[in-house]
This record gives structure tokens, C-alpha cells and sequence, in this order.
């Protein structure tokens, strides 16, 4: 099939826990091909654990969740409020804040695809800041870890490349992107900054979630030039789950 300029494979099935998808709408064709294929893969999946970045740096805290649901399609799509009390009765400096996720589009630009594929399930939105500690990093781990004893819980890191480099850098930098995820090398996604990734430390927190027997496996890769934007300041974008 073809979305926009891009030709999108479709993959024979995978048993596949976690996901990492773009939040930049503009590159839309790539969020509707990962979520067709999750549609088609994983059409059981009950609950979605999103990790987003905090984009503005607005969580009081390194982490921030919420309780309030997403109206779509003149619906509710609901959170998963057992799910958000046991993240921060394991974690005593996650806060909640309503209006952070007014503004999040880490996790507001992918509601509506979730709420497509998924129109039963709760989600669990997770915005991390930048500045997140290794120790509350694993603490967020052993939290997931729980989390995904349930077979109908599907992981999402909400995940745009890199930001505003020239064309031929940031194609450079995404090379160096893809062997790590490839590799698994989870030194790479915890020092990782915008030139990479914008939310590296969920990338590292979800290759310690799965452990070393986790496998990548690419879906699709893209860059705002491809969409009329300028070569001199891009983002990129590169999709895939985990099995």
C-alpha cells in the first residue's frame, strides 16, 4: 500500500508488546500504518500504556500522569485509573496535572488512532521529562514490568527522531538510531537528545522492561522533507515494535 510518498510493507504477524510511533501528524500515513498493523496484530489489546516526552517541560516532577479521559469521536476514551494508583503508590514523586496533558500532543496526537483500533480500551498516559533520574527510571521498569504480566496490555513509546538539523545530519544521526535499536544499546537511548531521539529515556526504559530477548523490528522511516518541509530544519520519524 502507499500513504502519501512512502510505499508501507505489511509484515506477516509478530507477537509484539510494545510499539514506538510518531507524534508529528504531519507525517500521518506512518501513525495509520503502525496502528493498522496493531489493528491486525494485536486486535485483543484491552489497555495502552503511552510514555511520552513532556515537550514543554510542564510536569512539576520528572514524571506526570492523569485521570481525566479523552473525548473522540463524541466519545470517552478512558483511563485506566487502577492502573495510574498503583504507578504512583510505586512511585512517590509522579504527580497528576490535567492541564499538561491539554497541551501534550505526545499523547493527544495518538488517541484518536488508539481509539480507532482500540474503541474498548483504557489508557495510561505517562509524560517524562528529560531530566529523569536512573533510580526512578527503574523504578517506572519494575512498575511496567507488572503491567505487562497482562497479555492484553500493549506498551507505546511516543517517539518523533531528530529535531531541526539539516537534511543530510539528521539521515546521518538516524543511521546511528537504528543500529542502537537494533543493538539494544540502552547507554545510547538514556544519553540520547533531540539530535536523536525526543524521548530517549522511555526508549531505554521499555529495553530494560523486555529484556535481552527483545527484538526490533523497524516498520517504517521517514523525514519532513519527504512532506514539503524545509531541508535546512527537519524532524525525522522511524516506526517499529518490539517482540
Amino acid at each position: 500500500r502507499k500513504y502519501g510518498k512512502i510505499e508501507l510493507k505489511q509484515r506477516s504477524c509478530t507477537r509484539r508488546s510494545a510499539g514506538m510511533v510518531n507524534h508529528h501528524v504531519l507525517a500521518m500515513d506512518l501513525l495509520v500504518h503502525f496502528f493498522d498493523e496493531l489493528l491486525r496484530c494485536r486486535s485483543d489489546v484491552k489497555r495502552v500504556i503511552i510514555l511520552s516526552p513532556d515537550h514543554y517541560l510542564a510536569g512539576a516532577t520528572t514524571i506526570t500522569t492523569n485521570r481525566n479521559a479523552y473525548e473522540v469521536f463524541g466519545k470517552e476514551m478512558k483511563v485506566d485509573e487502577q492502573s495510574v494508583d498503583t504507578l504512583v503508590s510505586s512511585i512517590s514523586s509522579v504527580r497528576f496535572s490535567r492541564s499538561l496533558f491539554v497541551q501534550e500532543h505526545g499523547v493527544g496526537a495518538l488517541v484518536p488512532f488508539v481509539a480507532r483500533v482500540w474503541p474498548k480500551a483504557k489508557i495510561v498516559p505517562i509524560a517524562l521529562r528529560s531530566d529523569l533520574d536512573r533510580t526512578t527510571a527503574e523504578r517506572v521498569v519494575s512498575w511496567l514490568k507488572e503491567e505487562l504480566k497482562d497479555p492484553q496490555t500493549f506498551l507505546i513509546v511516543s517517539s518523533d527522531i531528530s529535531h531541526y538539523l539539516e537534511e543530510h545530519a539528521a539521515l546521518r544521526n538516524d543511521q546511528e538510531t537504528r543500529r542502537a535499536l537494533m543493538a539494544g544499546d540502552e547507554a545510547f537511548f538514556w544519553h540520547a537528545d533531540d539530535r536523536h531521539t525526543d524521548n530517549g529515556k522511555a526508549v531505554w526504559i521499555v529495553l530494560r522492561v523486555l529484556g535481552k530477548e527483545r527484538r526490533w523490528e523497524e516498520s517504517d522511516h521517514a523525514i519532513s522533507t519527504r512532506y514539503g518541509g524545509s531541508p535546512g530544519f527537519t524532524t525525522t520519524y522511524l516506526t517499529g515494535f518490539w517482540r
